[in-house]
């Protein structure tokens, strides 16, 4: 489970390998677990797992790679996907979990940042064409303008993480509940 910033995540979440989980504080929050269990048997494990639970949870797998996202029905445009590496790791299987937005919202993010540096360099460019000939270098307003727009940007991705908060303790809650009773190596 999630704890609140600044916090230690307990041995429920990730067992004998506590970490810091400063969700809010990260664009991308992540986890790593180590379990004695092969990587087929993990899949194996979360596909067969339905949630029927509060938020209910979808998997989608695809060879050491499982995605688990909130059901459509409870699917909002701030839903979080848990994105788990799988990987074999002598005796068992290291799970790399990482929080993400869904792949749709993370590329329009990450169009808005494109477009915002596009926006600063051309604005920098002109305006010192600008400079260097003597005109007024009214072209430079871009530049601090893109940055107060990036700077929404990322209070929207921030307050978007927060608002998706609970549904990644569903997440986190679902993968917990799928791996309890199975030993973590050290």
């Amino acid at each position: 489970m999630l704890e609140k910033p600044g916090t230690q995540v307990g041995p429920r979440f990730c067992h004998d390998a506590p970490m810091s989980m400063d969700h809010l504080d990260r664009m991308r929050p992540a986890f790593e677990r180590r379990i004695q269990l092969d990587p087929e048997g993990v899949r194996d494990l979360l596909a067969s797992r339905v949630d029927s639970g509060a938020c209910g949870v979808g998997v989608r797998i695809a060879r050491k790679h499982v995605d688990l996202a909130v059901a459509e029905s409870n699917r909002k445009v701030y839903s979080p996907v848990l994105s788990l590496e799988l990987e074999a790791d002598g005796e068992g299987t290291r799970l790399y979990g990482n929080f993400a937005p869904a792949p749709a919202l993370w590329t329009f993010f990450l169009f808005l940042y494109a477009f915002l540096t596009f926006v600063a360099v051309v604005s920098l460019v002109g305006g010192g064409a600008q400079w260097i000939l003597q005109h007024p270098p009214w072209g430079l307003v871009g530049l601090p303008a893109s940055a107060v727009l990036a700077g929404g940007v990322y209070l929207a991705s921030q307050v978007g993480q927060s608002m998706g908060e609970r549904q990644m303790h569903c997440l986190s809650d679902f993968v917990d509940g799928a791996l309890a009773g199975i030993p973590s190596l050290t």
